[in-house]
C-alpha cells in the first residue's frame, strides 16, 4: 500500500495559517471536504469528536487527526499540513506538532483506515522522513518524502 494512493498535491498544505488545535481541525475540514461527498461541518464534527476522545499526537512533532464518517462514499482521503508554527496537540512527549497528517474514511472501512494510519506512523518513525517533511519547499517535495 502506498500513501500516494490517498494523498495528492491538492491535499498538502505548507505554512498553513493555523494557531491551535481547533483551527487546525477547522482548516483541515474546510480544505479537504471538496474531495469527499461530505460537508465541512460533518468532517469537523468527526475530527473534533475523535480528538476529544484522545489526542491524535504521536510524538516527535507528529499528529494524525483522523475520523471515520458514517455512510461516507468513496475511498479514504488523506492530507498533510505543515503549520506556520508548531501547534500544541497535547502530545505525551509535550512536543508541539509541526507535521500533521489527516485521514478521513468511511465508518465501514475500518481495515483501510487502520492500514493507512499504520503506514503514516511507520513513515514518521524515521528521523530522515521527518526532516525531509520539515524542510520540503513545496507539495512535490512532501510527496517525494513520503514515497516508500
Amino acid at each position: 500500500m502506498k500513501l500516494s494512493e490517498y494523498l495528492s498535491p491538492k491535499t498538502v498544505w505548507i505554512n498553513a495559517p493555523v494557531r491551535d488545535k481547533r483551527t487546525v481541525l477547522r482548516f483541515i475540514a474546510e480544505s479537504i471536504f471538496p474531495y469527499t461527498e461530505e460537508t465541512a461541518q460533518i468532517l469537523l464534527d468527526g475530527l473534533v469528536k475523535r480528538e476529544n476522545f484522545h489526542s491524535t499526537a504521536v510524538g516527535r512533532g507528529v499528529a494524525i487527526p483522523h475520523c471515520r464518517i458514517p455512510n461516507m462514499k468513496g475511498v479514504s482521503v488523506c492530507g498533510f499540513l505543515r503549520p506556520e508554527s508548531p501547534v500544541d496537540f497535547e502530545s505525551f512527549d509535550h512536543a508541539p506538532s509541526d507535521l500533521i497528517f489527516v485521514l478521513i474514511s468511511s465508518e465501514d472501512r475500518v481495515a483501510d483506515h487502520l492500514r493507512i494510519l499504520a503506514k503514516i506512523a511507520r513513515l514518521c518513525r524515521s528521523e530522515t522522513v521527518r526532516d525531509r517533511l520539515r524542510t520540503a519547499r513545496d507539495e512535490k517535495e512532501i510527496l517525494l518524502a513520503l514515497q516508500e
